[in-house]
């Protein structure tokens, strides 16, 4: 199969969506608002969802692998979680004024996760993260925040810096240059970020030591989801850890994605870290839009309100505040996907995640086509390349991203969505037959992608 087959073949069954795109182009920027869904020669339009399974306009049913980025660990429409959106709904959309379901949430999660003795709510991930480094730098009185080179943290310009750098931007492997990812990142603002290699802890150690009286916090995802979804070794964590405390640096565990995927305490569980503050979006929104973080009691105490009379007051010395924060339907929805998981339902998606992954592993191995499979519990993801481990964001350098591009599409075109060009995940919805039904499609696709792959990349092509 050519390269012009595939492409004919998806744009011939997705005339709608090409029909919305052209509409999209002439009111929004590129024709988008979000740029994680986007990609070429345009985007399938989402009609509805239902289990794991996805429809577009042009009716086209696909086993879904990318749930929005993570929040559906239950499938599309789980009923209890509808219910409970609709029953908030009933009450009310928003009040501006405080939640029975607010402390009920908090509740919940205190109780799940270890090192989260206090919690606090905003609308996003990304601002989650941003009042973490702003609470991290008022609790230690010092500015630098320590991140991974192809970490991703959210949005904010903080967080914006050395996500994807290229080689030639990206500096000395032990000691990374900080790269922003956008024009209109301040200067002074890439100077207080100090950027590190995952999963080189002697790297890491050397860094942090230079750095030691200078860095308020250390920000790490247990599974860089961004960079195609490679966990952290526990070794690195463990010493990680043992520094951070050595040095007074507190450590950030940003669970936005791993948090309640891995384990009923997401990756502080899953990789036995307990770290100083974590992040959580995504699966404790049930769907709609949330964030949290949280954290020891002291640290955490930054954004409390200091004791005083009435009429008296007096804000915290970090106010943390949104018209979207704890918004009452995100936290019904989100407690009630919390309350429906059970221990089962972890082994499920890890069992299907550990299934797809040596399919896939194999199916490269039997077709005589060089990749590395990666991925932790219910999250993957493929790399078409010579590497033999990807462990951090350099290995991914040598990887053929055109080829995955063609991959991706032609599962679209054989009814399978991955998230485009990311990690995927797999919901408690997914069955061994959609693993079966997958992992076919999977072989037709590598099978029609082997002669764009001779083409684009000989050198991954075992003669």
């Amino acid at each position: 199969m050519s390269k012009e087959d595939i492409i004919n073949r998806y744009m011939e069954s997705t005339k709608k969506s090409r029909e919305l795109y052209d509409r999209a182009v002439k009111v929004m920027p590129g024709g988008n608002t979000r740029g994680v869904v986007f990609f070429r020669p345009y985007p399938a339009y989402a009609k509805r969802a239902k289990g794991s399974r996805i429809w577009d306009l042009d009716g086209n049913e696909r086993i879904d692998y990318c749930f929005n980025y993570g929040p559906l660990i239950l499938g599309h429409n789980h009923p209890e979680v509808i219910r409970a959106a609709k029953e908030q709904l009933e009450c009310g959309t928003v009040f501006g004024a405080p939640t029975e379901k607010e402390i009920e949430l908090a509740e919940k999660i205190t109780k799940l996760v270890p090192s989260a003795e206090k919690v606090r709510f905003t609308a996003s991930g990304t601002e989650a993260v941003i009042n973490a480094f702003r609470v991290a730098r008022a609790y230690t009185g010092k500015d630098k925040i320590a991140k991974f080179e192809g970490g991703f943290h959210g949005t904010s310009d903080a967080a914006w810096i050395s996500l994807h750098p290229s080689k030639d931007l990206a500096g000395p492997v032990s000691s990374p240059n900080a790269v922003p990812d956008s024009d209109g990142i301040p200067e002074g603002v890439v100077k207080d970020m100090v950027i590190m290699q995952f999963n080189d802890t002697q790297a890491t150690e050397a860094v942090i030591k230079r750095y030691k009286d200078e860095l308020a916090a250390v920000i790490i995802e247990p599974i860089q989801i961004a960079g195609g979804g490679f966990p952290a070794k526990e070794e690195f964590l463990k010493v990680l850890r043992e520094i951070t405390e050595r040095y007074s640096i507190l450590l950030i565990l940003d669970e936005v994605i791993t948090g309640f995927r891995l384990a009923p305490a997401g990756g502080e569980e899953y990789f036995k870290v307990k770290p100083d503050m974590s992040i959580f979006g995504k699966i404790i929104g049930g769907g709609f839009p949330i964030g949290a973080f949280s954290g020891r009691e002291d640290v955490m105490d930054m954004c409390s309100f200091p004791e005083c009379s009435f009429p008296e007051f007096r804000k915290p010395r970090v106010p943390s505040s949104g018209t979207w924060n704890a918004y009452p339907i995100s936290l019904a929805a989100g407690l009630a996907q919390l309350n429906e998981l059970k221990p089962k339902d972890y082994e499920h998606i890890n069992k299907l995640g550990h299934n797809l992954r040596t399919g896939l592993t194999k199916l490269l191995s039997d077709l005589n086509i060089k990749g590395v499979t990666v991925g932790t519990g219910s999250i993957f993801h493929v790399f078409f390349t010579e590497e033999k481990e990807i462990a951090r964001y350099r290995d991914t350098l040598s990887a053929e991203p055109r080829i995955l591009r063609y991959f991706d599409l032609d599962l679209l075109n054989r009814g399978v969505y991955l998230a485009p060009e990311h990690a995927c995940n797999i919901s408690v919805a997914t069955t061994d037959k959609d693993i079966e039904q997958t992992l076919k499609a999977m072989k037709q696709t590598l099978i029609a992608i082997k002669p764009i792959i001779r083409e684009i990349a000989p050198n991954l092509i075992i003669k």
